[in-house]
């Protein structure tokens, strides 16, 4: 997906696949995930990731969030499964609304993502690994008021 304009409710890109490509793209959601990435080698690169959280998260029973194939509760603007080897880098991710997000990313049974330049508002942290087999190396992200501990 390359120079598009995507304006959704809800989650507005769900890739499965490897080598999948997110570039130069402006995204913008009214809910609290934007784009969900699963498979080896993607890349989210150089685009405008816009989260409008106009309500709280959808407690755990509720079946109007989309599933995953996943136990986790968390929500974040990017949510990452299975994905060893991802890059997310050079994007702009701001999350607005009632209350800060706790991390802009999600990382779940990804090994070795590399996440660096992006600028993020709106989240109290970039990212978080939400098992023993996700590791990401973080450099030189940008939160709007100051810098995570990991960078």
């Amino acid at each position: 997906m390359e120079n598009l304009t995507i304006k959704s409710g809800g989650l507005a890109a769900y890739l499965i696949g490897r080598n999948n490509v997110i570039r130069h793209c402006r995204i913008e959601v009214e809910g609290h995930e934007a784009v969900a990435l699963f498979g080896a080698n993607n890349q989210l690169i150089d685009n405008e990731i816009i989260v409008r959280r106009t309500l709280p998260p959808p407690v755990a029973q509720d079946n109007s969030r989309p599933r995953f194939g996943t136990y986790y509760l968390d929500y974040a603007a990017i949510w990452i499964r299975d994905a060893p080897g991802l890059i997310i880098r050079g994007n702009k991710i701001t999350i607005e609304g009632l209350f800060n997000a706790e991390q802009a990313i999600l990382l779940a049974n990804s090994p070795d993502v590399v996440i660096e330049d992006n600028e993020v508002t709106g989240a109290n942290n970039l990212y978080k690994a939400l098992d023993g087999q996700s590791s990401a190396r973080a450099h030189n992200n940008r939160k709007r008021f100051g810098k995570w501990p990991e960078n």
